[in-house]
């Protein structure tokens, strides 16, 4: 049975198709091995690209 404070949630990463109840109010994941995982080194990815290209940038200039 399902408590008052628990809710049903959908991941925050829309390609996923799992479900999750979600008993913190503050669950973005239906595991951070899966969906969590990759959107953190999507991230990650991300920055250091960025970072790549900002200090090339300043270097060579634009």
């Amino acid at each position: 049975m399902k408590s008052a404070n628990q809710s049903l949630g959908q991941p925050a990463n829309p390609k996923c198709v799992l479900l999750f109840v979600d008993e913190s109010g503050r669950r973005k994941w239906c595991s951070i091995q899966i969906c969590g995982n990759r959107h953190k080194v999507q991230n990650i990815l991300k920055k250091i690209n960025r970072s790549m290209y900002n200090g090339i940038k300043n270097r060579f200039g634009d």
